[in-house]
Order: structure tokens, then C-alpha cells, then sequence
């Protein structure tokens, strides 16, 4: 009984290694293929980046300037939330990182400054629906 649920843990631990490498992988390719990338007027998508502690995918962005105004942003802030949210949410494309509670994490700097603008974390509890 002791053998098989070692045997049991050690296949558990073997897949989520093997997902997290996939991720990783995954996050590479993206980025070599896709990045840099305009997501939306004034927004560019550089990279994206997967971390096992954690399980987080990380989509790193760039915010032209013109759209850098405190104001502006305190308001499209709430609204961008829960705009990506519903993305996650509905995404099949992100099924299967759904699957294995991955978390993603949006991130978006100024173009001159480099600075943290907005950043967004999504665990599954939010992104995940009663079905």
C-alpha cells in the first residue's frame, strides 16, 4: 500500500514537472513567435514568461506614453480587469492551463519610464465559473 501511493505521489510530481516544462516552453515559443506584438491602440505585448513557484503565466506589456495619464488609467483600470477576466474565463485556448490552476498575471510598464503601470493577477478563483 506504502509502495503504491509513493509510486502514486512520484507520477504526480514526474506530470507536474513535464506541465510546468511545457509552460515554459510554451512561454518561449510564444514570445520567439509572437512577440513584440500590439495587442490594442498604444499597448504591445514583449513577452510572456511562466514561473513554477507558483504556477503563473505572465504576459509582460509596453504602454505608449500617450496612454500613460494617471487619470485615464485610474479609470480604464476596473473596466481592463474585468475585461482580461472575462477573456481567461471564456478562453478555450487556456483550457488546459485552467485545468492544472494556473494563475496569470498581466503586466504593463511605461514605455519611457520602464515603470510598473497596472498589473493584474488571476487565480483561479477568479476565473474559474460554477458550472
Amino acid at each position: 500500500m506504502v509502495v503504491l501511493c509513493a509510486g502514486l505521489l512520484l507520477t504526480g510530481c514526474k506530470e507536474q514537472k513535464s506541465f510546468d516544462s511545457m509552460c515554459q516552453k510554451e512561454a518561449r515559443d510564444q514570445t520567439l513567435k509572437m512577440c513584440p506584438r500590439k495587442v490594442a491602440q498604444g499597448i504591445t505585448i514583449d513577452s510572456m514568461t511562466y514561473h513554477t513557484d507558483g504556477k503563473v503565466f505572465t504576459y509582460w506589456h509596453t504602454m505608449d506614453d500617450s496612454l500613460y495619464q494617471v487619470d485615464r488609467i485610474s479609470k480604464a483600470e476596473g473596466q481592463l480587469r474585468k475585461a482580461i477576466c472575462r477573456e481567461i474565463t471564456n478562453s478555450l485556448e487556456l483550457k488546459q492551463y485552467k485545468e492544472h490552476q494556473v494563475s496569470f498575471s498581466y503586466v504593463y510598464r511605461g514605455q519611457s519610464s520602464g515603470k510598473i503601470i497596472m498589473q493584474f493577477l488571476f487565480t483561479p478563483k477568479d476565473y474559474q465559473v460554477a458550472q
